[in-house]
């Protein structure tokens, strides 16, 4: 899996759809750059016509609910070890249907406690479950954030709320891993700057 790692927005204050920045963010992505996380190689990925197509969970537009769209993920083929990869955009989050922002949305519901718990759930049709893995994994890596953003004060609510294209990019570049996704992941980073 390839992920492109387009500007993540600041997703209360967003003016951009995850539909938009979609595709923004596909549009974005020059396959001669990518290196191929099989073999290494950069240079090497060639369009490949076969794709598959997943659910895009989003917040909705109302305080309260979701909407799910139907998205085509592209794959790209190494030229020289044959290898294929799904060109997963950064907003969606690997091996789910969510995307960052509706987690984040969910995140920031938790931390501001004007609903329980089970009202949160049942408005957005999520499991408990779901809600408290996405809290275990938030709280993770606002710990290795934390290490990053010597300056950050430890109050959830305004963290999320300050969640940007650098702390994001800071993060992977030091972890690895894309904040809040479930897998660590061969990734190219590409920033680009949507503003």
């Amino acid at each position: 899996m390839i992920r492109p790692f387009a500007m993540l927005c600041r997703f209360l204050n967003k003016k951009i759809s995850d539909e938009e920045l979609l595709s923004l963010e596909l549009e974005n992505i020059k396959l001669k750059d990518v290196q191929c996380p099989y073999c290494k190689r950069s240079g090497t990925m060639i369009n490949y016509h076969h794709g598959y197509t997943r659910y895009m969970v989003s917040p909705a537009s109302e305080p309260a609910g979701k909407t799910a769209k139907i998205i085509y993920i592209a794959r790209a083929k190494c030229a020289d070890c044959g290898h294929t990869h799904a060109l997963l955009p950064g907003i969606m989050m690997a091996f789910s249907s969510y995307s960052v922002s509706f987690v984040l949305y969910i995140l920031f519901l938790y931390y501001v406690r004007q609903n329980t718990v089970e009202e949160i759930c049942e408005n957005h049709c999520i499991s408990h479950s779901q809600l408290y893995r996405w809290l275990q994994r938030f709280r993770e890596h606002l710990q290795k954030l934390q290490e990053i953003i010597n300056s950050l004060e430890a109050d959830p609510q305004n963290f999320i709320l300050s969640l940007d294209e650098a702390s994001a990019h800071r993060f992977l570049q030091t972890t690895g891993i894309s904040f809040l996704h479930r897998y660590n992941t061969n990734i190219w980073i590409e920033t680009t700057d949507l503003r």
